[in-house]
């Protein structure tokens, strides 16, 4: 895991490419122990309709794993040409606290009942406010 220990499990939500990251890490979500490989994971996507190619999946699992979330089965040897074959064949898994934080992440990010937590009274002034500003405008 990176240098910020705990905190790099959040490190995807908010990367330049989260939504691929999210993407990826959504391909586990519900699979008990589940062990994919780049190309699954990208065949999976494709299937949703967000397509990747292997080979960025394979660079955002690897950054996954740097971070946490996910964890590889796969070894690195040290030969350049073993290494190409080992990775090819790598396959990953969510880690307990990566799942965990997709869970949680994925229900706040789904969360539709911001505008029930509201008030009544508060709408009143709300709608009173808006026709205030449309005067305005």
């Amino acid at each position: 895991m990176g240098d910020g220990g705990g905190r790099d499990l959040f490190r995807y939500l908010v990367a330049d490419e989260a939504d691929d990251y999210t993407a990826v890490m959504g391909c586990f979500s519900g699979l008990l122990l589940a062990e994919l490989s780049a190309a699954d994971i990208a065949s999976a996507l494709a299937a949703t309709g967000t397509p990747l190619h292997a080979d960025v999946v394979e660079a955002r699992c690897r950054r996954l794993v740097h971070w946490g979330n996910l964890a590889a089965s796969g070894r690195d040897t040290g030969g350049s040409a073993v290494t190409d074959y080992v990775r090819a064949r790598a396959r990953y898994r969510t880690t307990v606290p990566g799942a965990r934080v997709h869970r949680e992440a994925a229900a706040v990010l789904s969360s539709r009942d911001g505008a029930r937590e509201v008030a009544r009274e508060s709408l009143v002034r709300i709608a009173d406010a808006l026709v205030l500003i449309d005067g305005l405008v």
